[in-house]
């Protein structure tokens, strides 16, 4: 995808942003719109669930997906760089992926729900984080089918499979509701055969059912290996927002603390489609007026940062004013603890843009090594302080440190990235 990059000023940079807008959105459109969808299906569920049952739905698939990282692994990442440089070899790579996730999902997810079972004081979940991690390894295997799409063009198709995957979940456990049903284990194990049809009509319809590439033992190491520097970063992205869930699910048991929480992180998230938008936006825009301008691109760097700074502060002021009644209108006054939540999270989603914005920076400057160093830094803290706050104060403790691990967060993305700038040029920096 070509950008288009004139030089100068801030305007110019703004004209920039503009002009690329539409084309360098294609490709994210249907990941937002599948994030709009899941978050329906979630709000959905909760307000149907209540905020015992929804912490219990919580738990399991925080457990499920903190086991994906095992067979997820980082062959996604991997694809994505592979497909870069043998675009035309998509079939083959996108189906060598899957069977290495489908053979690492067979291992991990059996193993996990009995290790939960023997460990926890929940055995009663058990089948469900079972249930929940075969859904998980579904989505996986079409979310390496769309990357391949992507990688030859096929933006649409692959747009459409992710947001048709996203409503048919939805659908779903609305008939399921519908029809008087919606027990947590009915929705668990519906959201389960929701997420095959869209991937199975795929392959049947692109022949590809039948024909899947052998993955001999040598090559399957060879994947796992390669992909081991991406399964760290995945790994640590992933459980930093996962950990606090986890913890109030295992040290304050019930549901009902976690149900609130999640359903408070769930407004969070939600709100982040701005940034994540704007990063994919600014990444782009932001190389091609480095690899063009060389360092003097280096203004650029100040205008990116303040426009996450500014989407920051808005969106502070979003969860602090109106973030609040809008959960209650959404999912009713039984919820009134999470609406409390939602209002403390201002800090956490301004912090949270700013990072994008510096993630954006480290992309650009291709710093890998240095940015999961401070992620596991950041990790650490979070998980430290949650075992430490959270049997005395609960959900309103875990929001908190989420908060301070984000700023740990912005400190060490800051000092990498002014340390880079300082004895290197952000377009000639090595990881």
């Amino acid at each position: 995808m070509t950008v288009k990059i004139t030089s100068g000023n801030v305007r110019s940079y703004v004209r920039d942003i503009a002009v690329n807008l539409p084309r360098l959105l294609e490709t994210a459109a249907g990941q937002l719109a599948a994030q709009i969808v899941s978050a329906v299906l979630t709000l959905f569920v909760a307000r149907k669930l209540g905020p015992t049952l929804t912490g219990d739905l919580a738990v399991v698939y925080t457990v499920s997906t903190i086991v994906s990282l095992f067979f997820n692994w980082g062959l996604d990442l991997w694809l994505h760089e592979s497909l870069l440089k043998e675009a035309n070899q998509q079939q083959a790579l996108v189906g060598k992926i899957n069977r290495v996730r489908v053979r690492l999902g067979g291992a991990s997810i059996p193993l996990s729900a009995i290790v939960w079972w023997i460990t926890t004081n929940r055995p009663e979940l058990s089948p469900l984080i079972l249930v929940a991690g075969c859904e998980l390894l579904l989505d996986g295997c079409l979310g390496a089918v769309i990357i391949g799409e992507h990688s030859v063009a096929h933006h649409k198709l692959g747009s459409r499979l992710l947001v048709l995957h996203r409503v048919l979940k939805l659908a779903a456990v609305a008939a399921l509701f519908g029809i008087g049903m919606g027990s947590l284990a009915e929705v668990v194990v519906t959201r389960l055969m929701a997420a095959a049809p869209i991937l199975v009509l795929y392959l049947v319809k692109t022949n590809r059912l039948t024909r899947v590439p052998a993955v001999s033992a040598p090559a399957m190491r060879d994947i796992i290996r390669h992909s081991g520097i991406y399964a760290l970063l995945n790994g640590l992205s992933l459980a930093y927002g996962q950990v606090d869930v986890l913890l109030l699910g295992l040290l304050l048991p019930g549901g009902g603390t976690v149900g609130y929480y999640s359903q408070a992180m769930g407004i969070l998230m939600s709100t982040m489609a701005l940034p994540y938008a704007a990063y994919l936006v600014v990444t782009r825009t932001l190389a091609a007026r480095v690899k063009k301008s060389g360092q003097k691109g280096t203004n650029a760097y100040a205008y990116s940062m303040a426009l996450f700074v500014l989407i920051g502060l808005l969106l502070a002021a979003f969860l602090y004013f109106i973030g609040p009644g809008l959960l209650l209108l959404l999912l009713g006054d039984a919820y009134a603890t999470s609406a409390h939540l939602v209002a403390l999270q201002f800090g956490t989603v301004f912090l949270k843009s700013v990072n994008l914005g510096l993630a954006s920076l480290m992309v650009v400057a291709a710093i890998r090594r240095p940015r999961a160093v401070v992620q596991g830094i950041s990790l650490f803290v979070n998980l430290t302080l949650n075992l430490l706050l959270i049997p005395n104060f609960g959900a309103v403790a875990a929001v908190f440190v989420y908060t301070f691990s984000e700023g740990v967060l912005m400190v060490g993305y800051a000092a990498t990235v002014a340390h880079r700038l300082r004895k290197h040029s952000m377009t000639s920096s090595q990881a």
